[in-house]
């Protein structure tokens, strides 16, 4: 299993990081347009989600427009020792510290307890929600105890048919990339 995983996450990455900029800033702007549309996000409150690095969907411009909706944004803190994700609440990014992972991270700003939706990055995804990470696991572990909405966001070639999956994976709620947006549920 883990085979299969590590050869579309390697795969993928491969792909994605072969990208140009001009893709991934006008995939993301459209992924955004998309986000902000979901009458999920146009209702809730405190919103978690991740600082993307490299070809990712880019978030931060998605940060900054919750931000400017009087949207609560919390993001993710590393404590790569015991493989945990605590977020804290930020006001701005400016505040923002690169961690050992090369990752814009909070620094010393309030902990987030709950949120409404929490935005997940990964490598691949299917048709049923499940995804591939990185492979570290941080978000496998948070996310088994979540309760709120979970929203994945992905360039279209990151969504397959069907990935290997684990009865520790957990499912997203909804994915939503450049040209759809998937209910799960």
């Amino acid at each position: 299993m883990n085979n299969k995983k590590d050869l579309i996450r390697s795969k993928l990455k491969t792909l994605r990081n072969t990208q140009s900029q001009e893709f991934i800033i006008n995939n993301s702007t459209k992924i955004k347009e998309r986000l902000f549309s979901l009458s999920a996000i146009q209702k809730c409150n405190i919103i978690a989600f991740y600082s993307s690095i490299d070809n990712e969907v880019q978030t931060h411009d998605m940060i900054d427009y919750a931000l400017s909706l009087d949207k609560q944004v919390c993001l993710p803190k590393l404590n790569s020792s015991e493989k945990t994700l605590t977020f804290y609440k930020i006001n701005s990014r400016d505040s923002l510290k690169i961690n050992s992972f090369g990752i814009l991270e909070p620094s010393d700003e309030p902990v987030c307890t709950e949120f409404d939706i929490i935005i997940i990055p990964g490598i691949a995804f299917d048709q049923f929600g499940h995804r591939i990470g990185f492979g570290h696991g941080y978000y496998d572990i948070f996310l088994t105890h979540a309760g709120y909405t979970k929203i994945a966001l992905a360039f279209d070639f990151q969504v397959l048919d069907r990935i290997p999956t684990t009865e520790y994976d957990i499912p997203v709620d909804v994915i939503v990339t450049e040209t759809t947006t998937i209910q799960i549920k």
